[in-house]
């Protein structure tokens, strides 16, 4: 199978999405697939422009796939008929958290929430790595989410490799 792996980093600052993404296609190639990391690259610093950045996402479309899975938020917003998501750092919650609280920031707020839940909504499957992340999107978007915690060790990726291939 033919995977991509998705997930947003801010240049030059610490993130362990593109650790995950990286492991994990190496797990992924270790069981017979074809993947590769797809880093889009974001800037948080203007919290305000956090929308416009999520919606550069959303209007992505990803082809010559099998199936995508995406690290968590925005990433997830990106369009693929067969999308996973795997949500392994705080999601859209954390990223309102920096949002001011004025008009605009809560009108930000409202917007990236819905679009969390919207995308949560169509994906194949959803999982998160914590239980009260899990419970957070399960709330959000109405629909079961599963907890997939990340892995402690190089054997234990044969185990979310199966989870996200079925």
């Amino acid at each position: 199978m033919r995977i991509g792996i998705v997930h947003t980093r801010d240049p030059f600052a610490p993130g362990d999405e593109a650790g995950v993404a990286a492991a994990l296609g190496d797990a992924l190639v270790a069981a017979g697939h074809e993947a590769v990391p797809l880093g889009l690259p974001l800037r948080w610093d203007d919290p305000l422009q956090m929308v416009e950045q999520v919606l550069a996402v959303r209007l992505l479309g990803i082809g010559n796939l099998d199936r995508v899975i995406v690290l968590g938020f925005p990433a997830m917003c990106v369009n693929h008929h067969h999308r996973y998501v795997w949500q392994v750092e705080a999601g859209a919650s954390a990223v309102c958290a920096s949002l001011p609280a004025t008009p605009r920031g809560d009108d930000a707020r409202a917007a990236m929430m819905r679009v969390e839940a919207e995308f949560l909504g169509r994906a194949v499957r959803a999982y998160a790595a914590s239980a009260g992340d899990a419970e957070r999107m399960r709330v959000a978007a109405s629909r079961d989410v599963a907890v997939l915690p990340l892995p402690g060790d190089a054997d234990a990726w044969a185990g979310v490799v199966a989870e996200l291939t079925r």
